[in-house]
């Protein structure tokens, strides 16, 4: 059974161990730092991607708010005994939202 059936909650924000590692893939740096071809390490922290990104595009630096916010979800909630609240997931998914329609229509990707 889906994940977002049996909890409500949008599966990108950590509900099933086999998504929590995907709002890094929900964002879309790993892609962007690829399009860029920029070197990057392999790392779930979106900060740290960000920072790279933003050496050559420093108008992403706008999308730190979200990020911040997604990072615990790639980071902290990625690991048993970490879980995040229906309000958190919430609001991880409007951050996700919100960073990639910001990258789409920048980047048209």
């Amino acid at each position: 059974m889906d994940n977002q059936i049996r909890t409500g909650l949008p599966d990108c924000c950590g509900n099933g161990q086999k998504k929590k590692s995907t709002c890094p893939r929900c964002c879309r740096l790993p892609a962007l730092l690829v399009l860029k071809k920029l070197d990057f390490p392999k790392t779930h922290d979106l900060l740290d991607l960000l920072a790279i990104l933003t050496e050559n595009e420093p108008l992403l630096d706008v999308l730190k708010p979200e990020l911040r916010i997604l990072n615990s979800f790639s980071v902290q909630f990625r690991y048993p005994g970490e879980s995040a609240t229906v309000e958190e997931s919430q609001k991880a998914l409007t951050a996700m939202k919100h960073a990639r329609k910001y990258l789409k229509d920048r980047f048209s990707f």
